[in-house]
């Protein structure tokens, strides 16, 4: 049953008014029919150890894998314990240097101090023995002048 329709520009257009042609969509049941043929205690039971025997490979799979997590925390522990050990062994290392270059240095300190005290000792023996001499001469001169 088409019918043209024209219009004023004249383009013109066909109309179909025939009935709709999908397919019937009628209500399927949610779930798939129950089988009238029922399963032996024996099925079930395989069933059932095959759900088991899943279940614990499963099982055994995630203790593998955290097995080897541990592992490699483990691992990752024992790197950094090593790190630390070594850090403080030369961090050690390196203050035992430093203290014993500081105490070459006090020990150098002290001698270099020691030695100028002596040598100023020297020296104010050298005066006061020039002094000394002065004064004997100065005093011995006096007195003849003196008498």
């Amino acid at each position: 049953m088409p019918s043209e329709v024209k219009t004023p520009g004249g383009m013109a257009f066909e109309c179909i008014l025939d009935e709709n042609k999908k397919p019937d969509t009628s209500k399927r049941p949610a779930t798939p029919p129950k089988s009238k043929s029922t399963t032996s205690l024996d099925e079930i039971n395989a069933k059932l150890q095959e759900a088991e025997r899943r279940r614990r490979s499963v099982e055994t799979q995630m203790l593998e894998k955290l097995a080897e997590e541990n592992a490699r925390i483990l691992e990752a522990q024992a790197k950094v314990a090593e790190k630390n050990n070594n850090f403080k062994m030369e961090a050690k290392k390196q203050y035992v240097e430093k203290m014993t270059k500081v105490e070459i240095n006090q020990q150098a300190q002290q001698e270099a101090f020691n030695l100028k005290l002596q040598e100023k000792k020297n020296h104010i023996k050298v005066v006061q023995e020039r002094n000394m001499r002065k004064k004997e001469i100065g005093d011995g001169g006096d007195a003849e002048e003196k008498q």
